[in-house]
């Protein structure tokens, strides 16, 4: 099963909750479980990208086996707004303490409010070989993987790491003012870079959760279909300015392909965001 996968690209599945669902044992007899359970799925999977599926809760769910995983490096995860883990494991060894990704180099999480981790099945990720991560929006979120682990991997102490080796981490200021540690040697794995336009009075969460803010703000006598009309121009304000700003301070050149292809995902993305929220206001008008 996708031994030979090498690229994932899944991309504006608006009813998909899983990539995949293994819902097996990796005891089992069976010859797909025992595939899996000898790493013969994603085995040499090395780019997983996921973007516009807003009912996705996980993207992959399926038992703890060796290999599995092993050559992936660049994960990527943008606008999932109900993903609250990228890797659900279960049947863990007895001694199990850590899960490595020994060639993931590059991490994007963009937009994703409800993701808490990036493996529910550990206290303590690997990524040895992580050289970019850049988060935005993702407020739930409260740990980083370990980068510099020392010999041997499975050690309790984490060496301290040079400033000059440290990961860059691209991220909002406060987000990372709240992050936890295990201790002082795995906060020094990273070094924060904050853009300039991120400011500690900004708005966050999903541009779901923003039009709930802007819905309690509007007078009890507004009609349900101007509130959910005023909501949605603020959010498409505020989104078009985020854009404008990360292109100017980041300075960001992409080239007119890539620019349309964007434009046509943000129409469909705010297409199913605007339906969602004035279906949930109409629904609540008609239940009062």
């Amino acid at each position: 099963m996708f031994k030979k996968v090498k690229t994932t690209w899944v991309s504006h599945l608006p009813k998909a909750c899983y990539v995949w669902n293994w819902t097996g044992s990796s005891s089992s007899s069976s010859s797909s479980s025992s595939g899996w359970f000898k790493g013969g799925t994603f085995e040499d999977l090395t780019l997983l990208h996921i973007s516009y599926c807003p009912r996705i809760v996980q993207v992959i769910h399926f038992p703890i086996v060796s290999h599995a995983l092993d050559r992936l490096e660049t994960l990527e995860i943008t606008w999932c707004g109900d993903v609250s883990v990228a890797f659900h494991g279960y049947d863990l060894p007895r001694r199990f303490r850590a899960w490595q990704f020994p060639k993931l180099k590059h991490i994007r999480l963009h937009e994703l409010p409800k993701l808490q981790k990036i493996c529910n099945f550990a206290s303590r990720i690997m990524t040895p070989e992580l050289q970019t991560i850049k988060i935005r929006g993702c407020w739930s979120l409260r740990t980083l993987p370990v980068v510099r682990t020392g010999d041997p991997w499975w050690g309790t102490i984490l060496p301290t790491v040079e400033s000059g080796n440290a990961v860059e981490c691209n991220c909002e200021k406060k987000w990372w003012d709240m992050l936890e540690w295990e201790s002082e040697a795995h906060a020094s794995h990273y070094k924060p870079i904050h853009p300039r336009h991120y400011k500690k009075t900004m708005l966050r969460g999903s541009v779901l959760s923003i039009g709930s803010w802007f819905d309690e703000l509007c007078p009890p006598s507004s009609s349900q279909l101007a509130k959910g009309t005023w909501s949605l121009i603020i959010l498409i304000i505020w989104h078009i300015w985020r854009q404008r700003n990360d292109r100017v301070f980041e300075r960001i050149e992409k080239p007119i392909n890539q620019v349309i292809t964007e434009i046509k995902d943000e129409i469909s993305l705010w297409s199913m965001a605007g339906a969602k929220h004035l279906a949930a206001l109409v629904g609540r008008n008609s239940s009062e």
